[in-house]
Formats: C-alpha cells, sequence, structure tokens
C-alpha cells in the first residue's frame, strides 16, 4: 500500500479566482450532506455514483484533499492511497473520465502541477504511520 500526501500550490490571479469558488462550492456540498436529509443523502449518492467507479479504475483505494491558507498563499494538501500510486496516474490518462480535460485544467491550476501528474509522485511529508480498519464501510 502506497500513502503520498501532497502540498499543491494554486498559481496566483484568475486560478486563485477559480480555486476559491470551487472551495465554496465544496465545502456547501460537505454542508448539505452532513445536515443529511433527502437532499443531503441524495447528494451523497451522486457523488458516490460519479466518483466510485473513477476509484475503481484507478486502483486507489482513499482520495481526499484539504485546503490551507498560509500567509498570501493557497495550497490544496491533497492525501491518497493506493496499491500502486504508478498505476493511479497512467489510469487517470488512460481513462474515458474526461482525464485529459482534468490534466490541462490541474496544469493551469498548480504552480507544479507535474508533482501530481507523473508515474512516480512522492510524498511532500515523511510518512510515520498508516493504520486501518480492516472492516473499514
Amino acid at each position: 500500500m502506497e500513502v503520498v500526501l501532497l502540498r499543491l500550490t494554486v498559481r496566483s490571479g484568475l486560478q486563485r479566482l477559480v480555486a476559491e469558488a470551487l472551495v465554496r462550492v465544496f465545502l456547501l456540498e460537505q454542508a448539505i450532506i452532513r445536515r443529511g436529509g433527502v437532499l443531503g443523502r441524495g447528494l451523497r449518492r451522486l457523488l458516490n455514483e460519479s466518483v466510485e467507479p473513477v476509484l475503481r479504475e484507478e486502483g486507489m483505494y482513499t482520495e481526499s484533499a484539504f485546503l490551507d491558507r498560509s500567509g498570501d498563499r493557497l495550497s490544496l494538501l491533497w492525501y491518497m492511497e493506493a496499491e500502486d500510486v504508478g498505476y493511479v496516474y497512467e489510469a487517470f490518462v488512460g481513462s474515458d473520465h474526461a482525464a485529459t480535460k482534468g490534466e490541462r485544467f490541474l496544469r493551469w491550476l498548480f504552480e507544479e502541477p507535474d508533482r501530481i501528474l507523473s508515474t512516480d509522485v512522492e510524498s511532500d511529508y515523511p510518512l510515520l504511520v498508516h493504520a486501518w480498519n480492516p472492516d473499514r464501510p
């Protein structure tokens, strides 16, 4: 199992404005899901149905993104857990899931996009411990 945590800094200017808008959308989605109810359950199901096949195809177990605002810098902390992170990228670029558009967007958005758009991704942080419950849902 490979575990990778990257810090990807968002470019300034228009890219930062787009990233800020996306953050607001994602925060709203999470708030709706946390509230539950018909809308929250429906949104969770919709997201799972659209994302789960991509994760399966890529061989990704877990993928998470966190926002980091340090001073005037906006970064995403991108967490990935997979059997083979190199394979994840190969599956991403070979996918029918709008991968070329996604790759162009990542190249446009981040200062150093090749750090995630490569077969030899290495974590920005040393892994100290990685434990998981084998019965996790």
